[in-house]
């Protein structure tokens, strides 16, 4: 099977028995997240991202069935076609999204294990390793969280480590066909997060010398080849424009400023953060919502200690992650997810030094500790996604209470995606894209009087709600969740009439 298997009986037992421990975290992960999400009834749609994602999914599924050509769409299309392929298969685009993201959630901690089995083969017992792979990186509470939606993070992070696995596997055994799973892994996960290049690019390096230096050009050659096909879905449908991604606007407003700034005015309209760019760009090592343990280990990090080749190109590449997504004028915890399994990776010596001190005070105390962190993680990650369901809930809840009024114009924000991905009767007039002067009598209005007056001061969005506040008569039809207005436009002021 591997060269280096055959030296050593005991690395084949090991090898099987950390495969076998693997898929029983992949399986039954996916498998506690898919029956809690069905007990639920969280289908994986919040916020505009994730109904976008259903909507272009659609679209794909259509075009694949050689119905029309799907439209524009602003992120890459690997995560919504492989859905759309998925979803045709099981019957439903919602479930074959949502189930990528959770098979993908299962798959990162369980690759993680892998790439400690044989890092570190006999720096720890199995359990330790499982305990840590299972609390720190499968409950991560942001990480267990973007494995519940309808968005590409998972799907990307399942793809990155599977790179990695490949990457560890490769540079530890020297069997040439791992360089098939990391080559499909790098492609995929680039294809479907443009940025993951900076976390693939060094370990790319060192594994193109590997291949120099054992000979293995065939096998290089097919794997890329086979790597290739996750490209497609890209080239097929951006053919006009393969490499529109590098005008991104992120990249584009980089900038080594932005690093100690905390207030931007960007598309997005004037953002401001509590703490500075560099401050939030590391937080995924002492935020508990990503790694609850990080700020504890500090005092069991052996600073020179001398890490392998892999470990130190980890390294590099997550520091180079870190000061890019730091150079955005922006801040979204999400862009820091695909560094939670990469930091564990470096975390774990760490956190052996810390089991192994508290089995010198109380044998016992270490179960106690890692009880308790999982308890905290639980409550952390219920915190954080008690505003994900709400939200989705209030989706259905607006969606139901607009089926009450049929076959009308909508002017709307924000809920727009939603209320297409719950079959809405309207036609829907987004508020934020152009300037109307002229609204239909008789139209319904679902907005938040006050919610965006700051964020959005003196844009067309602002500008619309304050012509139709002020030159026509709003009925509230109903009050809604969260300070949302149902409005119906009765008429136009005679003053404002007049002025035409």
């Amino acid at each position: 099977m591997i060269q280096a298997a055959h030296k050593d009986g005991t690395e084949w037992k090991t090898l099987w028995s950390s495969q076998g421990i693997a898929m029983s975290i992949f399986f039954g992960f996916a498998f506690l997240t898919w029956t809690m999400m069905y007990i639920l009834g969280f289908n994986g749609l919040y916020g505009q991202d994730a109904h976008e994602y259903l909507r272009y999914s659609q679209e794909l599924l259509m075009w694949i069935g050689g119905v029309a050509a799907p439209g524009k769409f602003f992120w890459p299309v690997n995560y919504p076609f492989w859905g759309a392929v998925l979803g045709s298969l099981l019957g439903s685009l919602l479930i074959g999204l949502q189930l990528l993201s959770i098979l993908a959630l299962g798959f990162v901690p369980a690759s993680l294990y892998l790439i400690l089995s044989i890092e570190n083969p006999k720096h720890s017992s199995p359990l330790l390793k499982l305990s840590y792979c299972l609390l720190f990186c499968a409950a991560s509470p942001f990480l267990w969280r973007s494995g519940t939606l309808i968005m590409s993070d998972a799907f990307a992070i399942g793809w990155l480590l599977l790179f990695y696995y490949g990457y560890w596997y490769y540079n530890k055994m020297s069997a040439p066909r791992y360089l098939v799973l990391l080559s499909i892994g790098a492609v995929a996960a680039v294809m479907t997060r443009y940025v993951l290049a900076l976390l693939i690019v060094l370990p790319g390096i060192h594994i193109l010398s590997m291949v120099i230096q054992r000979r293995h050009f065939l096998w290089l050659l097919g794997a890329g080849l086979l790597g290739l096909i996750f490209t497609l879905p890209h080239l097929f449908i951006r053919s006009g424009e393969p490499l529109g991604f590098l005008g991104h606007s992120y990249l584009m407003g980089w900038s080594g400023e932005h690093w100690f700034m905390r207030h931007f005015a960007t598309n997005d309209g004037e953002l401001s953060f509590r703490f500075p760019n560099l401050v939030y760009a590391f937080s995924y090592f002492y935020h508990p919502g990503f790694f609850c343990f990080g700020l504890l280990l500090l005092p069991f990090i052996r600073w020179r200690e001398r890490l392998s080749k892999p470990k130190r190109l980890v390294l590099w590449s997550v520091l180079l992650y870190t000061l890019f997504i730091a150079g955005i004028p922006f801040q979204n915890q999400r862009f820091l997810l695909p560094l939670i399994p990469l930091s564990l990776l470096l975390w774990y010596p760490a956190f052996c030094r810390a089991i192994q001190r508290m089995n010198e005070i109380q044998p016992q105390l270490k179960w106690g500790v890692l009880s308790l962190v999982l308890v905290v993680q639980s409550c952390i990650f219920v915190h954080y996604s008690k505003n994900l369901w709400q939200i989705n809930q209030q989706e259905k809840e607006f969606a139901e209470a607009l089926s009450q009024y049929p076959a009308k114009t909508l002017y709307c924000f924000y809920y727009d995606g939603a209320l297409r991905s719950y079959n809405s009767p309207h036609e829907l007039i987004n508020l934020w894209h152009e300037p109307i002067e002229v609204f239909e009598t008789g139209s319904l209005v679902l907005f938040h009087p006050s919610r965006f007056e700051k964020q959005w001061e003196g844009h067309t969005l602002i500008e619309n709600w304050e012509r139709l506040n002020q030159s026509y008569d709003l009925v509230v039809l109903q009050e809604l969740s969260k300070g949302w207005r149902l409005y119906e436009v009765r008429s136009q002021n005679p003053l404002h009439e007049s002025d035409l």
